[in-house]
This record gives structure tokens, C-alpha cells and sequence, in this order.
């Protein structure tokens, strides 16, 4: 009975190491394309949102979501672009030479930005009725910016009545 346990220990063992083996090469092999930058991603623009910056709003400006559940947003505010990350509560300048334009979308990698946010205070983000709202101040330019996104319509509680 000592040897029928002995050897099944040593299979369980060669089991064990084969299989952290596999795992060591297939990260071994994965790893850098891991550690690279993610695929870019196709960011349209919102319809209907609303920018401020210290109260005043802003002639020419466009934002972009890369999808309806991502709390990512990319503000072009007169040729310069903002990576507003709203969970997160941070900001990041982005090379405008690194986004792509397809005609009204943008094409760009959101892990392609730079390592350090800017520094932002005062924070809000709200839901404000018909629309989410975000505020921060830029501190190294003392500006407010203040953000307001309508809604997508919900119809689901509109169901037709049957009598």
C-alpha cells in the first residue's frame, strides 16, 4: 500500500509540475506582448453634452466615448486633447500626433498616454436629472472644467398597457 501511495504522489507531483511548466512558457511567451500597449480603441463622439471651462463655455470642442459603459472620456478643447477618466477621478494630457481621425470618430490606444496625470481638485460627478455632470479643476492652469452628458432614454418603463 506504501508503494501504490508513493506513486501516486510522485504522478500527482509530475502532473503538478507539468502543468507549471506549460504555465511558466506560456507566460514566458505572452509576457511581452502582455506588457506591450493595448489595441486602440474607436471613440465617437457624444451628441448633446454641454463644456464650460471657469463658466464660460467653448466655441470649438468635441467628446468622445469609447463605449456607453466605459467612465472614459476624450475632450478635444481647440486642437488639445484631455483623457478624463471619471471613476478614477484623474486627467491626462494626450499627444494630439498619437489620435487618429476617421471621419467624425477617433481611433486611439487609451493605454498610450502618459505615465503621470495632471494634478486636479475639487472633483464632482453627479447625476443631475437628464444628464451625469463632472466638474475639476486643472490646478497647474487654475481652470474649472465642467462637463454635463445627457442620458441615453431609458424606454424599458414604458411598456404599452394591454386593457
Amino acid at each position: 500500500m506504501d508503494k501504490t501511495l508513493t506513486a501516486r504522489r510522485t504522478s500527482h507531483r509530475a502532473r503538478l509540475l507539468g502543468a507549471l511548466l506549460a504555465l511558466a512558457f506560456i507566460a514566458g511567451v505572452s509576457g511581452p506582448a502582455a506588457l506591450a500597449r493595448g489595441k486602440p480603441l474607436d471613440w465617437k463622439p457624444t451628441e448633446q453634452g454641454m463644456l464650460r471651462v471657469d463658466d464660460h463655455p467653448v466655441s470649438e470642442w468635441n467628446l468622445y466615448e469609447a463605449g456607453k459603459k466605459d467612465n472614459r472620456l476624450l475632450l478635444e478643447m481647440n486642437g488639445r486633447f484631455l483623457l478624463v477618466d471619471v471613476g478614477a477621478r484623474v486627467i491626462f494630457e494626450v499627444d494630439p500626433s498619437k489620435i487618429e481621425h476617421k471621419g467624425a470618430n477617433l481611433r486611439w490606444d487609451p493605454d498610450d498616454r502618459p505615465d503621470k496625470p495632471m494634478e486636479t481638485t475639487g472633483w464632482i460627478v453627479k447625476d443631475v436629472g437628464s444628464s451625469y455632470r463632472f466638474s475639476a479643476r486643472l490646478v497647474a492652469e487654475n481652470h474649472v472644467l465642467d462637463v454635463q452628458i445627457p442620458h441615453p432614454l431609458d424606454l424599458r418603463s414604458i411598456v404599452p398597457r394591454r386593457y
